[in-house]
């Protein structure tokens, strides 16, 4: 059975590595590990993973996501019978550290709640701008391809056009050396030499 790496998993999914690390929490059960310590996933695991993509590119939050929509609710505990016992009388001057500290502690579950669901917030924001800036940087990286190929043509036209100038120029040229080469060199003429000597000396 082929088992992928936190890298080839993000390839394929097109999110960070990172992002795979923090949707592993979300798994049933963790994915095995290799001898250097590193992530391997099966294909269930690939199908857990894409299922919290789905997820999430619909805006649920991480706390919202389920991978076993077919699980049940909790139990609910049975009532606890009645006890034959008297109800002991509270100590009144105890009543009211009591409801202070209930006051304190259901302000505190409340405000961990809200963190929590503060957190699930920022976390599904953070996964949407990573996917958006994932796509963005394919378009990107197309557009720049499109534009490099577009140059190097330009340049292909480019020395095509400079080497048939090239080719004109070097016409004439070789047109003359062939001409030069077929006419025969005259001889010098030694008469008119002669005479110049001649008309030196007298």
């Amino acid at each position: 059975m082929e088992m992928l790496k936190t890298r080839e998993v993000s390839v394929q999914l097109g999110v960070s590595q990172t992002t795979i690390r923090r949707w592993i929490t979300l798994l049933p059960s963790a994915p095995k590990r290799d001898s250097l310590g590193g992530y391997l996933f099966t294909a269930a695991d690939m199908d857990h993973l894409r299922t919290i993509q789905t997820q999430i590119e619909a805006g649920k939050l991480l706390s919202e996501i389920t991978l076993s929509p077919n699980a049940g609710p909790l139990p609910i505990a049975p009532p606890s019978a009645p006890s034959s016992e008297a109800p002991s009388s509270p100590d009144p001057s105890s009543m009211d550290e009591i409801a202070v500290l209930e006051l304190a502690v259901t302000g505190a579950g409340t405000m961990t709640n809200s963190l929590a669901a503060e957190t699930d917030q920022l976390l599904s924001r953070m996964e949407r701008l990573e996917y958006a800036l994932a796509q963005k940087a394919d378009d990107i990286v197309s557009i720049q391809l499109l534009q490099h190929r577009k140059e190097l043509e330009d340049i292909r036209q480019t020395v095509s056009q400079l080497a048939a100038s090239i080719e004109q120029l070097q016409l004439p040229l070789q047109m003359a050396a062939a001409a030069r080469e077929k006419s025969p060199v005259p001889a010098p003429k030694q008469q008119k030499r002669r005479r110049n000597i001649f008309r030196l000396l007298f």
